[in-house]
């Protein structure tokens, strides 16, 4: 049961990130920074419609946006979309099918451990009884 409840918090908190993320204007710059752990990631300076400018970083997962971004590109990734668009052009790159078996198996994982669990209380209220 342990098990399906960490699957499931897994998969729900990567979609859940990607969902949140909520990014619209022009590429003005991109940077690659390193950490201590030598771990590189694309750090981008976004112009946006109102010409703010706003700081995104693409990190290493599924819920990041593609690190291959370059300058002058037009960027659009609405909050509570998956998909995002580049130059006006959409961008599927979020693994939907994966997140979705990954939850299938986190159910029944978490089935399966409810079902064990009624099971082994059922058993033992009967042998408490005689």
């Amino acid at each position: 049961m342990l098990l399906g409840l960490l699957v499931l918090g897994f998969a729900a908190f990567v979609v859940r990130e990607r969902l949140k993320i909520d990014v619209v204007g022009t590429i003005a710059a991109r940077h690659i920074r390193c950490d201590t752990s030598n771990r590189c990631r694309p750090h981008y300076e976004i112009v946006t419609p109102s010409g703010e400018r706003v700081g995104y970083v693409a990190g290493g997962n599924d819920q990041a946006l593609t690190p291959d971004l370059q300058p002058g590109q037009r960027l659009s990734k609405r909050r509570w979309e998956l998909n995002y668009s580049v130059d006006d052009r959409r961008v599927y790159d979020f693994p939907v099918h994966f997140y979705a078996a990954l939850t299938l198996i986190g159910l029944a994982l978490l089935g399966h451990g409810i079902v064990r669990a009624r099971r082994a209380a059922r058993e033992g209220r009967a042998t408490n009884a005689r």
